[in-house]
Formats: C-alpha cells, sequence, structure tokens
C-alpha cells in the first residue's frame, strides 16, 4: 500500500487513503501503547522494587496509575471501534462499533480530565487555593453531562424510526456544552502551570519545589496537545464535509490520522513526568540518607569524644591523690609509711 498514490484527484484513492490511514492509526496505536504499557511496568518495579509485597501493590493501584491505564485501554477502544466500523458491511456489526468507538472515546476523555485535576492538583491549589471547591463541581458536572450525552448519542444512533429533531438539538446542545467546559478546564490548567513558574522569579515565593516545577512544566505539555487534540475533534464535527470535494477529503483524512495519534503523545508526555517525578523522590532519599548517616557520624564522633574526656579526667584524678598521699607520707594503700621522717 502506497499512501503516494492518493495524489491523483481520484475519489477512489481518497477513499484508498481514508482506510490505509485508519489502518496505520490502530497499527500504530497497538504497538505504541503496548511499549506505553511495558514503560509504565518498569518505571512502576524501579520504584517499588524495594518494597515489600504489601506496600508495592498499594503503589501499584493508586489513582494515577489507574488513570493511565485507562487512558490507554480506552485510547485503543476507541480506535478500534472505528477501524471495525470502517470495514465490516453490516449495518448492526457497524452501529455496534461505533457505540463501542463513542464509549470508549468519552472514557479516555473523562481518564484524561480526572488525571490532569489528579496531577495538577497540588499546584492548582499553590495559585488558586480558593477555585478548588469549585473545579471539583465543575469536573462533576462535565462527568454527568458526558454520560447523558452517551446515553442519548447511543439511543440516536440505534433508532430504527425517523430521527427525532428535539432529541439531536438536544445532543447538539450538550455537545456544545461539553465542548466548552473541556476547553475551559484545559485553558484554566494551563494558565494555573503557567502562573506557577511565573511566580517563581518572584522572589520569597514560599512554594518552590522542585516536583511542582516538573508536574508544571510536563502540564503545559499535556495541556497544548489536549487543545490540539481538542481543536482537531472540533474541525471533524463542526465542518460540513463535501463527498465531492477531493481536495477537502484529502486534509479530512490526515486531520482523522493526527487525531487518533495525539493521545498516544499525550501519553509520553505523563510517562516522562511520571520518570522525572521517580528520580526526584529517589534523589531526595538519598539526600535524607545522606543527612541521616552525617548526623549519625557526628553523634558518634561527640560520644566518642565524650568518653575519651571522662578516661582522661579519671586519670587525672587518680595521679592527683595518689602524689597527695605521697606527700603525707602514706602509701597507695592508705597506711603510713614507716620511712616518712
Amino acid at each position: 500500500m502506497n499512501i503516494s498514490n492518493a495524489t491523483s484527484f481520484d475519489l477512489d484513492a481518497v477513499y484508498t487513503l481514508q482506510s490505509e490511514l485508519l489502518e496505520y492509526a490502530t497499527l500504530i496505536t497497538f504497538v505504541v501503547s503496548f511499549l506505553q504499557l511495558a514503560t509504565l511496568g518498569i518505571l512502576q518495579w524501579s520504584v517499588t522494587r524495594s518494597k515489600s509485597t504489601e506496600t508495592r501493590a498499594r503503589s501499584v493501584f493508586t489513582p494515577v496509575n489507574l488513570l493511565l491505564l485507562s487512558t490507554v485501554f480506552s485510547n485503543c477502544g476507541g480506535v478500534t471501534g472505528n477501524y471495525v466500523a470502517w470495514i465490516v458491511t453490516d449495518q448492526l456489526s457497524a452501529t455496534i462499533s461505533v457505540l463501542v468507538s463513542n464509549t470508549c472515546t468519552a472514557i479516555l476523555k473523562i481518564s484524561m480530565l480526572c488525571y490532569t485535576w489528579r496531577r495538577g492538583y497540588p499546584v492548582i491549589e499553590a495559585i488558586f487555593a480558593r477555585s478548588v471547591t469549585a473545579v471539583k463541581c465543575y469536573l462533576a458536572v462535565f462527568i454527568l453531562l458526558k454520560v447523558a450525552c452517551l446515553v442519548l448519542d447511543g439511543y440516536y444512533n440505534t433508532y430504527t424510526g425517523e430521527p427525532s429533531t428535539t432529541l439531536y438539538i438536544t445532543l447538539n446542545c450538550l455537545s456544545t456544552i461539553l465542548v466548552v467546559l473541556f476547553a475551559g478546564f484545559d485553558v484554566y490548567v494551563l494558565v494555573s502551570y503557567s502562573a506557577y513558574l511565573a511566580r517563581l522569579h518572584v522572589e520569597g515565593f514560599p512554594l518552590d519545589t522542585e516536583r511542582l516545577r516538573i508536574i508544571s512544566g510536563y502540564g503545559i505539555m499535556s495541556a497544548i496537545v489536549t487543545l490540539v487534540w481538542f481543536v482537531l475533534e472540533e474541525v471533524i464535527n463542526l465542518i460540513e464535509w463535501d463527498p465531492e470535494n477531493i481536495e477537502q477529503q484529502l486534509a479530512l483524512n490526515w486531520i482523522l490520522f493526527s487525531y487518533y495519534l495525539l493521545p498516544l503523545a499525550y501519553m509520553w508526555i505523563q510517562l516522562a513526568m511520571k520518570r522525572d517525578l521517580a528520580k526526584r523522590k529517589e534523589r531526595e532519599m538519598q539526600g535524607r540518607m545522606q543527612a541521616l548517616e552525617r548526623a549519625r557520624s557526628i553523634s558518634n564522633q561527640r560520644v566518642s569524644s565524650g568518653t575519651r574526656s571522662e578516661v582522661n579526667g579519671g586519670r587525672t584524678m587518680s595521679h592527683t591523690i595518689e602524689g597527695r598521699q605521697q606527700m603525707e607520707g602514706m602509701d597507695s594503700s592508705g597506711y603510713l609509711s614507716p620511712f616518712r621522717k
């Protein structure tokens, strides 16, 4: 299969290109997702290898790790659903595949938002502490509306009668609200990270820690990737594509291909952040151990010095008593010496 053959303005070639790009996107997604899971496993093993079995199990099933796993698997499910819907011929299989894809994409978005909140919470609390409760309610509203939109969309796709105008308008309104909420939260997080890094240059800023700097740096990259992903999705959904417009179809195919691969880039950013945070924690533990060793060494030196002082003091006192006894004509046992003049 040669993608360059699709440059001729032929509708069949455009459809062939779309099939090839979707196939490539699915294959790349599975291969890269496997590598990401392996990388996550290696990072987790490097962090927990010296811990007990019980502690290791608790460290593996943390909210952050579970959200990362949810992101990987839901992304694979969404791409696979789209690919199956494209290649099947019967309507029922195509409808089921679309429902699976939409469900996985909804889980992917919820996982990304929850992960962003979980990981960025320390920075958000440091910059906009008063908004924490409002943001929690904001995310709860987004999740509820996303679930409602998913249910209505499933009903709309499986409804065999004449589509309801009211249902169609409701779906569009819900989709628009979700778009605004999703983009608004992403911008809010981007502003929080940028504000934190800007305040580091203010003298006396009390919350200058390496951990928050790492989270903010990678958080900005994640927010940019998410915004680009969101823009591509809106371009795909909002523009009315003309099947007869070959150039437009070519552009759509490449936009779709980029849209499918951006979650992979997002996941690599999270893994890089996890690696740097693990290295920071390891350096911090090493620093604490070194400080403890120095304190222990200083304490031992002081104890040793005090012991020597006590021994030397005892020897000096003994010599003083013996000298005084000799001067008084007494032997070391305390009796009067017969040789005293």
